[in-house]
């Protein structure tokens, strides 16, 4: 298919459905960390900074905008009902389990497990436990948010 980052977006996306581009986000970060914890290294080796609204990693700019380019997903901007901008994006096409060649059984695990905990929640009570965490609240704006494990 393409890169790890890009299987880690599209496995977590098949598995959520569509989620703002915050939320998913989030949940990536949340997957690094607990592939961290267990098997000393990150899924996506994504290079989080605290930013406005949490862990950011500039990089996914990019692999949103080469997905939608592929004409993997759709990404789209949407409006609230108080006229706040938010980015949603989602699968477009079926995507065959077998072309998730570059994420190990135990990487797939961690993103459909965390997808599972997390996907259903909303992006408030996500944005509470990412928060939460050591080295987001201890990390400085701007500053390279050092993934900790458990």
């Amino acid at each position: 298919m393409f890169s790890k980052s890009k299987e880690a977006v599209m496995y977590l996306l098949v598995n959520t459905g569509p989620i703002t581009k915050t939320k998913l986000i989030k949940l990536l970060f949340l997957a690094d960390k607990e592939a961290l914890n267990h098997y000393g290294e990150s899924i996506t080796n994504l290079k989080y900074v605290k930013y406005f609204y949490g862990p950011y990693p500039r990089e996914i700019e990019d692999i949103l905008s080469d997905l939608y380019a592929h004409n993997y997903i759709y990404y789209t901007q949407e409006l609230t009902f108080d006229g706040k901008l938010y980015y949603l994006v989602s699968p477009k096409q079926k995507i065959d389990p077998q072309d998730f060649k570059r994420l190990s059984e135990s990487e797939k695990y961690i993103l459909k497990k965390v997808a599972t905990k997390f996907g259903m929640k909303t992006l408030g009570e996500i944005l509470d436990i990412v928060y939460e965490l050591e080295e987001v609240k201890n990390a400085e704006f701007g500053q390279r948010i050092l993934v900790i494990s458990m």
